[in-house]
């Protein structure tokens, strides 16, 4: 599974079960079950259970959290005959195993990568889409529009082996470039030790972009000089080359032009003269009827 589902393997979510698919003695396909997911908007609309007794009767509903057709064995039809058994035969296991009936299984399917066709063969009902918790859209800022969405869950605290976690969170952004046109997509998880009444989704994910805006310039200083594998330890050195590196990254982002950072740096060093320029140490960099008082 952590060689081959896109999402590697997971770690037990409450009550599992995971089971292996063979034909004829051979291998071709993996699966696991797992606890239900804490909250699902379209799933507890279909249902049409309240608050009140959702949490009693979430035991009552097992999530398909990975499904894998091992490579080399995607024959016609496999997937959704092993799905129609799955779903025969995990009843009957649950009961045995844990002491109580599955009246539901419940899966997601990411619309980017999957059509759900599988599911649907196997009778699967499509109940909705799953909305983020919080939606944001830029304002066009750095050539781009941008749509960040946000889903947050306390489901995996009890699971995931990092001290004082409180919430676990996907952040999905969607980026438009003005100029070209091109589209692209990422996706990140975290934690946070933030607990719900503390941070909504929407604080997270403002919490986030203001830590990446710190983070950003250890990133380009940390990326141009290597910064972490440094070894000037002594006294005050370590400081004193941590401001220089950090001066010189703020006059090459003030110099405005289309170039990254590594690419102004290059040049720099193929042209010598040029750092005395953007050091205002010689006359061309000197304002108009301006005083020069360089060597």
């Amino acid at each position: 599974m952590q060689a081959h589902h896109y999402l590697g393997a997971l770690v037990k979510i409450g009550n599992t079960i995971r089971y292996v698919a063979e034909r004829e003695g051979r291998w071709v396909g993996l699966l696991s079950i797992s606890a239900s997911a804490l909250k699902c908007a379209a799933r507890d609309q279909w249902i049409g259970w309240g608050y009140r007794h959702q949490y009693d009767r979430l035991n009552l509903v097992a999530n398909n959290s990975r499904f894998l057709i091992l490579p080399g064995c995607h024959d016609k039809n496999l997937a959704s005959q092993i799905l129609s058994m799955l779903r025969r035969r995990v009843q009957r296991d649950w009961v045995e195993r844990f002491g109580y009936p599955l009246l539901m299984l419940e899966t997601f399917v990411d619309p980017e990568r999957f059509h759900g066709t599988i599911c649907r063969a196997s009778n699967w009902r499509l109940v909705g889409h799953s909305p983020a918790d919080f939606i944001q859209t830029g304002q066009g800022e750095h050539g781009r529009i941008e749509t960040r969405k946000i889903w947050t869950t306390t489901a995996l605290n009890d699971y995931l082996d990092f001290p004082h976690v409180r919430q676990a969170f996907m952040i999905e952004r969607e980026s438009i470039n003005k100029k070209s046109g091109e589209q692209s997509q990422e996706r990140i998880y975290g934690i946070t030790s933030a607990p719900v009444e503390k941070a909504s989704a929407e604080q997270v994910l403002r919490d986030n972009r203001g830590h990446w805006c710190v983070e950003s310039c250890h990133y380009i200083i940390d990326w141009n000089y290597d910064e972490d594998r440094s070894r000037i330890r002594t006294g005050h050195g370590p400081e004193n080359i941590s401001r220089l590196r950090r001066f010189a990254i703020g006059l090459l982002k003030g110099k405005k032009t289309d170039e990254s950072i590594p690419e102004k740096m290059k040049k720099l060093l193929l042209n010598t003269r040029a750092v005395f320029d953007i050091l205002k140490m010689t006359r061309n960099a000197m304002p108009r009827n301006g005083n020069f008082a360089g060597a």
